[in-house]
């Protein structure tokens, strides 16, 4: 999903897929980052009425959001030192890095760690996040 393609309504649909693969009625807690999507109005009067609670990423974070290492590590692979002539060629630059990396290539795997650690330099406090496994 994107901004483009994503509404209320898609961010509704996600929380009662997620809700039918975690059928049990516990607390489900989602981390999403603040895109305009996730804070629409309703979305959080529907997300409770589901047992699903939204947790928001501190805006200018992208050490905890998994997708950002994933662009940073892409954009070193095909655009650092390369300059393409079309579109075309960028676009399949992209598809062949896509293909490379598919199932989950051991550089993959070690950015996609679910160990975070946030430093609050502010608090004088260091929180570690650990995320319990679906089984």
């Amino acid at each position: 999903m994107t901004e483009s393609n994503c509404d209320r309504s898609a961010v509704e649909i996600a929380h009662e897929e997620l809700r039918k693969d975690y059928p049990n009625g516990k607390e489900i807690v989602v981390i999403q980052d603040n895109a305009k999507y996730n804070h629409a109005y309703g979305n959080s009067k529907h997300a409770k009425s589901l047992n699903v609670t939204a947790c928001f990423l501190p805006p200018y974070c992208p050490n905890l959001n998994l997708i950002e290492r994933i662009w940073k590590f892409m954009k070193s692979q095909i655009m650092h030192n390369e300059y393409y002539e079309t579109f075309p060629e960028f676009f399949e630059a992209i598809l062949l890095f896509c293909s490379r990396h598919e199932n989950g290539s051991p550089e993959i795997k070690s950015l996609m760690s679910q160990k975070f650690e946030i430093f609050c330099f502010w608090l004088k406090i260091k929180p570690a996040f650990t995320f319990e496994k679906h089984q």
